[in-house]
Order: structure tokens, then C-alpha cells, then sequence
């Protein structure tokens, strides 16, 4: 096992850690915060997106270092993370707002 294959097993690991806490926790807010929520986190993931793509040195200005590769990785973890969980949440919430809408329509109604 290399340290590359590490901190690639730790990313992923604490990637999926993050994810369900996070999940876990954001499960209690109303349907609208959570679809709120959710867009942010797209957006936030795809300024890491973005922002990583534009930090990488081409691969013929010079070869990457162990460092690079690495921050690159981590920074893919998190870019993964954050979109998972934002369309968990954006997924959830509108299953979330169906089943209130279903309930409210057969008992309220």
C-alpha cells in the first residue's frame, strides 16, 4: 500500500462520513431549507469543480507532484461529497413535500 492509496482510502472514507452526518443532520429541516440547502451545495461543489480545474498545471507544463495529486484528490473527494449530498437532500425534500401534500389532502381535506 502506497501513501497515495492512503489518503485515497482516508478521502474516501471520510467523504462517506461526512455525507451520512451531514445527511443525518439535515433530514430534520422543512422541505423548502432542504432544497435550499441542496442548491447551495451544488453550487458550492461545482465552484470546487471549477476551481481545481483551473489551480491543476497542464500535464505537458510539468509532470504533477505527489502533492498536487494528492490536494487534487482530496478536493475531488469533497467536489463528490457535496454533490451527493445535495441531491440527496434535493431529492428527499421533494419525496418529503409529495407524501405531506398526499397526507394533508386525504386527512385535512
Amino acid at each position: 500500500m502506497t501513501i497515495h492509496d492512503g489518503i485515497q482510502w482516508l478521502c474516501a472514507i471520510g467523504t462517506v462520513t461526512l455525507v451520512l452526518i451531514g445527511r443525518d443532520r439535515l433530514r430534520i429541516n422543512s422541505p423548502k431549507v432542504r432544497v435550499a440547502v441542496g442548491v447551495a451545495g451544488i453550487l458550492l461543489a461545482l465552484l470546487i469543480f471549477f476551481s481545481v480545474m483551473q489551480l491543476l498545471p497542464r500535464p505537458w507544463e510539468s509532470g504533477f507532484s505527489a502533492f498536487t495529486d494528492n490536494m487534487t484528490l482530496v478536493a475531488c473527494s469533497a467536489f463528490a461529497g457535496l454533490l451527493v449530498l445535495s441531491l440527496i437532500e434535493i431529492v428527499g425534500s421533494t419525496l418529503q413535500a409529495i407524501k405531506r401534500r398526499r397526507y394533508y389532502r386525504r386527512n385535512v381535506g
